[in-house]
């Protein structure tokens, strides 16, 4: 494990805590369609932070090595972009329908997503072929769509 990877992992708790004790400033009702655009922007957020950093990395450290060309995107991405969507979706059908949330709900949440988000950050869709594969070093493949 990398020592980038072990800083996050580190620092899911810390937020998780933060988000808990920050909780009783939180709304206590969460609609539906929210909590999925909000679950994928903490998604996106979470890939955002951790792609400037290994930009940042990549920048100081220096790579000669040529670019991979592959028809695939980050799953970590693409989940995230379609949560928002979801959401965008479930709040303009279901205006109405909200659920509690407590401080624990609202770190549980955080968490979960921040979980999710550091076990998926390596794994890339393919097109052709269609699959799902692991590849921890994406940030050096160019995408392309054709």
């Amino acid at each position: 494990m990398k020592i980038h990877e072990r800083v996050e992992l580190v620092l899911i708790p810390c937020l998780v805590a933060g988000v808990y004790i920050l909780g009783q400033l939180l709304p206590y009702q969460l609609d539906i369609g929210w909590s999925f655009a909000l679950a994928a922007l903490i998604l996106l957020v979470q890939g955002f932070f951790r792609d400037l950093y290994l930009l940042y990395r990549q920048r100081t450290v220096e790579r000669d090595a040529p670019k991979k060309r592959m028809k695939c995107m980050c799953l970590e991405s693409t989940l995230g972009m379609f949560g928002i969507g979801l959401g965008i979706f479930l709040t303009l059908l279901l205006p109405d329908y909200s659920f509690p949330i407590s401080r624990w709900g609202w770190s549980l949440l955080v968490g979960a997503v921040m979980v999710f988000g550091f076990l998926t950050k390596d794994i890339v869709i393919t097109w052709n072929p269609f699959g799902i594969r692991r590849d921890p070093d994406h940030m050096n493949i160019v995408f392309t769509l054709r």
